[in-house]
């Protein structure tokens, strides 16, 4: 009798501990896609600032890497994509999805001024590149 109690106790602890690492992941999920959101959206009105200020975009140079963020497109993109030069930009304080493999590459398109992240986020299979519509 001990012992099945015992093996009962062990077995809703292992629940309780798969529950709340769910719970956990699905909240570290969460926050990071929420991180990226709001990095974007701040990227959106520096980048706004800087147009009205100077009456263009701050790019780098034009953007010809992977393209796998057009699953997201904006239907009033171009087909011209530039990176943009974050360091022109000022008081910009974004979290980043940095990976230690390569600087995060911000790109935007010359006319909608959609802002994409180039590599995008993966979570729980989905991959994301840009604010929602």
């Amino acid at each position: 009798m001990k012992k099945d109690k015992k093996l009962l106790i062990a077995l809703i602890i292992a629940v309780v501990i798969i529950i709340v690492g769910i719970f956990v992941y699905k909240g570290v999920n969460k926050a990071r896609l929420d991180n990226f959101y709001n990095d974007l959206k701040m990227l959106g009105e520096k980048v706004s600032y800087y147009y009205d200020e100077y009456g263009g975009i701050p790019v780098k140079e034009e953007y010809v890497g992977s393209e796998n963020f057009k699953v997201q497109k904006n239907e009033k993109d171009s087909d011209t994509y530039y990176i943009i030069d974050i360091n022109s930009l000022e008081d910009l304080n974004l979290k980043k999805e940095v990976t230690g493999e390569a600087e995060d590459v911000y790109i935007i398109n010359d006319i909608s001024h959609t802002i994409y992240y180039a590599k995008g986020i993966s979570i729980e299979g989905k991959i994301y590149y840009t604010l929602p519509r």
